[in-house]
């Protein structure tokens, strides 16, 4: 997806870069410090466990709250990365912890090009693959790879979904939470407002799908999906949350390979875990 303003064309991680930019530059971040961080780090204590010397990154990493925390907890003998489309974010990030690793990085770039360059398997040990002219990741090293209120904002949540899966070694979890979702009554409303706040009006198309289908992208991927849970916001919306393990025994696609999984998927009826 993309927009064009007076002849320039501009991608989806452009869109989404200006929003949450601005969100920093007008201080507009009520929400995301008294809601949404709050929360995830409530589901990255119960849900994560997480170990001294583990290796754990934050994909939309937003203002650092939960690649902080992990740091605490891998100490250091372990690693704690945040990666965000967002430069303000990301320097907002730095302020606030100056010893911590934060990139800005668009991890699923859309086009045919880039996605070239995305050969390494998950487990693979290490392979750097070059995500931005000035970073690079370490792929298939991740004990944990955490994403929060980022995967909607997607162009291509399939494509978006197997990088944050290449991210993760053998054995490694993944936590995502994310209020997009069909059968959330405020996720319409919630996205009319996001499409209001980008600087030019532009939509940033994030992707509203069912619970099944969120389950479905992910179990595309090789990863063994536990049943979804649903929690309640503090502000009481509703918030999905999908865990899974990536078992050595299921292969990879590699970002080339066409997907054969966007069916319907049947799964056990969500869990209602409360509030957040």
């Amino acid at each position: 997806m993309s927009s064009t303003f007076r002849g320039v064309q501009r991608s989806r991680a452009h869109i989404i870069e200006s929003l949450f930019d601005s969100h920093v530059r007008h201080q507009k971040l009520w929400h995301i410090e008294h809601i949404l961080e709050p929360a995830a780090l409530k589901l990255l204590s119960h849900l994560g466990q997480l170990k001294e010397g583990e290796r754990v990154i934050d994909v939309g990493c937003g203002i650092g709250a939960v690649v902080r925390r992990a740091s605490r907890v891998v100490g250091e003998t372990g690693k704690a990365v945040g990666i965000d489309v967002s430069g303000e974010m990301i320097r907002l990030c730095r302020e606030k912890d100056g010893e911590g690793e934060y990139h800005q990085l668009d991890i699923a770039p859309v086009s045919a090009q880039n996605r070239k360059d995305f050969s390494p398997e998950p487990g693979d040990g290490g392979v750097r693959a070059e995500l931005h002219p000035e970073e690079t990741l370490e792929w298939g090293t991740y004990d944990w790879v955490t994403s929060f209120q980022t995967m909607h904002f997607m162009a291509d949540p399939y494509f978006g979904a197997r990088q944050h899966v290449r991210l993760l070694k053998s054995g490694g979890r993944l936590i995502m939470g994310l209020s997009f979702f069909t059968e959330n009554a405020t996720a319409l409303p919630i996205l009319e407002s996001v499409m209001k706040q980008t600087d030019r009006g532009d939509d940033p198309g994030a992707s509203l799908h069912s619970i099944a289908t969120w389950v479905s992208i992910l179990s595309s991927t090789g990863l063994h999906v536990d049943p979804p849970a649903i929690f309640t916001l503090a502000d009481a919306d509703q918030y999905l949350v999908l865990t899974g393990t990536l078992k050595p025994v299921r292969a990879i696609p590699s970002p080339s390979d066409t997907l054969l999984f966007k069916f319907p998927y049947s799964m056990p009826a969500p869990i209602s875990l409360g509030t957040l």
